[in-house]
């Protein structure tokens, strides 16, 4: 299920190549997730200044978020988002625009101000843009990213990325 729901957002990632490097996108998997709560946890995301769409759902046990430009991705903000609708945040799949740079012995995604040390990248050139869809651990510090696929982006398509926050 992981798997495809990473594969879902990687083609709104490929098509999509904001002005500048940040996480566009988060899938958020939960456990607990009720529809009992639901306007608990829709609440916090209406009112999560950051956000620019959001979409649940009960059934898949996941909820995702689209950040305004120039966000940054705080997966704590998240979790604390879940906790108010009595769910469990399981895993956290992000899409993401910025560049791989090296940092001693290991490769580092920027994207806008969030940092993910990164696995498996080994082919993809640094320094030039790239799109990665991945899985995320917030628990180590830089939070590491799996990647699930990695487009490097040489093409200009129409930007279809979230406004700026007014």
């Amino acid at each position: 299920m992981a798997r495809k729901c990473a594969l879902m957002v990687a083609g709104w990632l490929l098509v999509s190549s904001p002005a500048f490097a940040q996480v566009q996108r988060v899938v958020v998997e939960t456990e607990g997730m009720s529809n009992a709560c639901l306007p608990a946890l829709e609440g916090a995301l209406k009112q999560t200044e950051s956000i620019y769409k959001y979409a649940t759902s009960v059934p898949k046990q996941m909820f995702s978020v689209i950040y305004y430009a120039g966000e940054k991705f705080d997966p704590l903000a998240l979790r604390r988002i879940a906790d108010q609708g009595e769910a469990y945040v399981l895993k956290f799949h992000v899409s993401a625009v910025g560049t791989l740079e090296k940092e001693g012995d290991r490769r580092v995604f920027v994207a806008g101000e969030n940092r993910f040390a990164i696995t498996g990248a080994d082919g993809v050139p640094l320094g030039v843009p790239v799109g990665i869809i991945g899985l995320v651990d917030d628990e180590e510090n830089p939070m590491t990213m799996t990647p699930d696929d990695i487009q490097v982006l040489t093409d200009s398509p129409t930007d279809e990325s979230a406004p700026p926050r007014k």
